[in-house]
């Protein structure tokens, strides 16, 4: 009979992440006091958004992950060795910003302000504002030649546009 080796140590996983706009190290496990107790011991920190436990992603750090959990947990780094999935999604917003104000004139740029703190008076949700700014970016950059105000619905009725759904 095949008998199956065991591993009685649990598995602490690292992965990738991104945490406030820094690159980190994910480490997800069971719940475990032990392992809890070793993570804090070594520095990392909860996060209740991602809820894992991670720490800052160094080579330094790394050394002292497995330090921590030596003899407690079987560490398992095969997701690390990858590259991430997604870049910092901080600094590819802040590139797509400046490629966006660029291409808007300063009177569009003007009417996104002033649409931005209406909406924010109204007390509408982040995400709406969010989405409500970015469609009507699309529309201005569709008429970048036209003045916020000159642009009217017979106009677009007229053109060809086609909203995503």
């Amino acid at each position: 009979m095949d008998k199956k080796i065991v591993n009685p140590k649990p598995p602490v996983v690292l992965e990738h992440l991104v945490h406030d706009s820094q690159r980190n190290i994910a480490l997800r496990f069971p719940y475990d006091a032990a392992l809890i107790g070793a993570a804090k011991k070594m520095g990392a920190k909860w996060s209740n958004t991602h809820r894992c436990w991670y720490t800052a992603n160094s080579p330094e750090q790394l050394k002292t992950i497995f330090a921590a959990f030596k003899g407690l947990a079987w560490v398992d780094m095969n997701a690390l060795r990858k590259k991430p999935e997604t870049p910092v999604a901080v600094k590819a917003t802040a590139v797509q910003k400046s490629s966006t104000a660029l291409a808007l004139s300063s009177a569009q740029a003007e009417a996104l302000g002033a649409m931005r703190r209406k909406l924010e008076v109204a007390r509408y949700s982040p995400r709406s504002i969010q989405v409500y700014l970015g469609a009507t970016k699309q529309l201005f950059l569709y008429y970048p030649q036209k003045h916020p105000n000159d642009i009217r619905t017979r106009t677009s009725r007229r053109s060809s546009i086609t909203w995503p759904r």
